[in-house]
């Protein structure tokens, strides 16, 4: 289902019949100043008022709930966000009233006047079994850009839109898109991946698979004499993060959220942590910042990261899979064997000139051999954005912890399905029984790594 959320909303009701009329139910709260709306059979929500906001930002929140527009005087194209559901029904476009926004394509300028510093806003949706959760939604009017952050969903991003052709258009997979949680690996947008990326084998298990032909049921790693089963991808992205801060600094909005160690994740990792999530928008980019932090543990703490980025693609109907592209200074495709572990092999590719996203072995790889300092990937796709996805460490106490070989991007994508995920991991599947590529950190120790997305509207 996709998630119902709440914003704020106007205190005069007359737009209500229109919703209604559309899919959208809207009634008064069992509460003084409140709103309840829901579309369709979805989940109840409650919208607090305030002081003399403007009839727009309830149109806005719905709007954002599904990723359709219409206008009030007059219906205009869709914006179809993946995840949605296919319904004809039409929403409020949060643009102007007689909006002709078509389905999204012909890219526009991004320039707003008026409103140049980021916003920050607080709102709640419903997830799966935890209500009335924070959603946290950071606006960049001046450049075009929104995010939206839900830190109990594994604190991962769960929106990312550009305005093209004066509408915001969804650019991840499954935005907003909740049919259970914890979600199946399926089923994400852009979670983290900590401490393991990818499979996790003991070499018993991998023994096993050699001898019978038949892969492990399970996926397990030894530390300290004692085998634990962990999750594909580790457990970060199954925890609710605790919401920490919000707001506007320095012409920036950010959101900042955390998961410490409890007696369950001592269960099948075994170390004392936390980790913060830093969430910033400004200036026509995005910063994702991870702070990893090993509490007083009796030996270095392991770990791979990642981020498991997941892109509708083409970013609009307008485009095509096959016309997608992208560019990369990675030189080394890493073959993987039949458990999905790297089996040593290497194979030279130039990537370096726009190349299809469709070329097969693209659509699922493992990227290595980047420069120093030149760890990114640019998709494009030609009817309306380019899309740059970088990663990088940051130098803390003179001590660069991730080793330069360690940097990859890991390719999945399914023309069919209309997604594309180039991942940044550091280290290797299968890395906390190998060692292969972790971060060791001692008690203490701090570990900081940085996404940046820089989405380009075509002129």
């Amino acid at each position: 289902m996709a998630i119902a959320l709440s914003g704020r909303c106007s205190s005069q009701p007359p737009r209500l019949p229109y919703l209604q009329a559309h899919g959208v139910q809207g009634r008064l709260g069992p509460a003084p100043g409140l709103i309840s709306h829901r579309r369709g059979g979805g989940r109840n929500i409650q919208i607090p008022r305030r002081a003399r906001a403007p009839a727009i930002n309830l149109q806005l929140r719905i709007f954002l709930l599904t990723g359709r527009c219409a206008s009030v005087k007059k219906p205009c194209g869709r914006l179809a966000a993946q995840g949605a559901p296919p319904s004809p029904s039409l929403l409020v476009c949060p643009g102007r009233e007689g909006c002709s926004v078509e389905e999204a394509g012909h890219a526009s300028g991004v320039n707003s006047p008026g409103r140049v510093n980021p916003q920050c806003e607080l709102c709640t949706c419903d997830l799966p079994g935890i209500p009335t959760t924070p959603l946290l939604w950071m606006t960049d009017e001046a450049h075009g850009i929104r995010l939206g952050v839900v830190p109990a969903a594994g604190g991962e991003l769960t929106s990312l839109q550009v305005r093209l052709a004066g509408g915001w258009t969804e650019l991840l997979h499954r935005a907003l898109a909740y049919d259970a949680w914890p979600c199946p690996a399926t089923d994400e947008r852009a979670p983290l991946l900590w401490p393991a990326v990818g499979r996790s084998f003991t070499s018993e298990q991998i023994s096993d698979w050699k001898r019978t032909g038949r892969p492990p049921a399970q996926n397990r790693y030894q530390v300290g004499g004692k085998v634990y089963e962990i999750d594909v991808h580790g457990f970060a992205r199954n925890l609710p993060w605790q919401l920490d801060s919000y707001g506007t600094r320095e012409g920036s909005a950010y959101v900042r959220c955390s998961i410490s160690a409890s007696t369950d994740t001592l269960r099948i990792y075994p170390f004392q942590f936390n980790i913060s999530t830093t969430y910033s928008l400004g200036g026509g980019g995005i910063a994702i910042e991870y702070e990893v932090v090993a509490g007083q543990n009796g030996c270095p703490m392991p770990f791979s990261i990642g981020n498991h980025l997941s892109l509708r693609m083409p970013f609009t109907s307008q485009g095509q899979f096959e016309k997608c592209t992208l560019r990369t200074p990675g030189s080394v495709i890493w073959q993987q064997n039949a458990l999905c572990l790297l089996s040593g092999e290497r194979t030279a590719v130039d990537l370096s000139s726009p190349t299809p996203v469709s070329r097969k072995e693209l659509l699922d790889t493992v990227l290595g051999g980047f420069p120093r300092s030149q760890v990114w990937v640019e998709l494009e796709d030609p009817a309306n954005l380019r899309l740059r996805v970088s990663q990088s460490q940051k130098n803390l106490e003179g001590k660069m912890l991730a080793a330069e070989e360690d940097f990859y991007f890991v390719f999945w994508g399914d023309p069919a399905l209309q997604y594309f995920c180039p991942e940044p991991w550091i280290g290797r599947p299968n890395s906390l029984n190998t060692g292969e590529g972790c971060v060791c950190l001692d008690p203490g120790q701090r570990f900081l790594w940085e996404i940046r997305l820089a989405p380009v509207v075509r002129a």
